[in-house]
C-alpha cells in the first residue's frame, strides 16, 4: 500500500485549531511534534536522565507539527483537496496558527513488525563464540561454539554488554 504522510508547520498556539480542523474532517489519528511539549517533557523528567541527544534537540527546535497519514489514490487526493482549503480558511481567520505550511510525502507500506530483522547480522564473542538469530543461516567454520537466539523483548539481541559478558 502506499500512503501520503502529510506535515503541517504551525507554532504552538496553532496545534489546537489545526487539529480541531484535522478532526472535523474525519482525520482524528495524528503525531503532534512541539518543541514547548519537549521542553516541559525534558524539565519535568529531569532526575530521571543524565543525557539529552544533542541532535534530537536541535530536530525540535522551533519545531510545533502536525502530521498524519492518507491513502493514496483517489479518495486520499479528495481528502488532501479539503484540507488544503480548510487550512487555507484557518489561514485567513486566525494569525496565531504560523506558516500552515503543508508538506507531503510518499511512503511505502512496511512490515514494521519484523523489519528490524534485516539490522540483526550473526556477531563473534572471543574467540570461541558466535552468537546469531534463529533466521540468519551461520556455519561455524572457524571452530566457534554456536549459539542461536530468538531476539525479543524478554532476551534481546544478545549485544548488550551484560549480556554479551
Amino acid at each position: 500500500m502506499h500512503w501520503l504522510e502529510l506535515h503541517i508547520d504551525t507554532t504552538h498556539d496553532g496545534l489546537d485549531p489545526v487539529t480541531a480542523l484535522l478532526s472535523s474532517l474525519g482525520i482524528d489519528n495524528v503525531m503532534i511534534d512541539d518543541e514547548e511539549e519537549f521542553r516541559s517533557f525534558l524539565e519535568e523528567t529531569r532526575p530521571h536522565w543524565d543525557y539529552v541527544d544533542e541532535a534530537l534537540e536541535r530536530e525540535m527546535r522551533g519545531k510545533s507539527r502536525v502530521t498524519f497519514y492518507l491513502l493514496a489514490g483517489d479518495a486520499g487526493l479528495a481528502k488532501l483537496a479539503e484540507v488544503r482549503i480548510a487550512l487555507q480558511e484557518l489561514k485567513e481567520s486566525r494569525s496565531d496558527c504560523g506558516t500552515l505550511l503543508l508538506t507531503l510525502e510518499n511512503v511505502q507500506d512496511a512490515d514494521w513488525e519484523t523489519s528490524w530483522k534485516q539490522y540483526y547480522k550473526p556477531f563473534t564473542v572471543g574467540e570461541k563464540l558466535a552468537v546469531t538469530p534463529d533466521w540468519e543461516p551461520y556455519t561455524a567454520d572457524d571452530g566457534r561454539c554456536v549459539v542461536t537466539l530468538e531476539p525479543g523483548a524478554a532476551f534481546g539481541t544478545g549485544q548488550h554488554e551484560t549480556t554479551y559478558l
